[in-house]
């Protein structure tokens, strides 16, 4: 799968939220979508990932705003992110 996929701007994390594996924020347009606020980070066994922009609702759960609609997707958007 091929995505057009455009990072137009990364902002590295304060040292001190490095410390928690958050490397920084990403804004990026995907296929003519301008998508803000999205995490790279570092788990604990030292993959970069990517955290996508969510929210809480009134019941306690995590609704993301933005995600990719599979794995797939997903894996594709986090090479091109994180290589460039």
């Amino acid at each position: 799968m091929t995505l057009a996929l455009t990072v137009v701007n990364f902002r590295p994390a304060p040292l001190i939220d490095q410390f928690d594996g958050r490397l920084g924020t990403v804004d990026r347009v995907v296929g003519g979508l301008f998508v803000e606020h999205v995490q790279v980070r570092r788990s604990r066994e030292g993959r970069q990932y990517l955290r996508f922009p969510s929210h809480v609702d009134g019941r306690g759960r995590r609704r993301h705003s933005v995600r990719p609609f599979n794995d797939e997707a997903r894996r594709e958007i986090e090479r091109q992110v994180i290589e460039t």
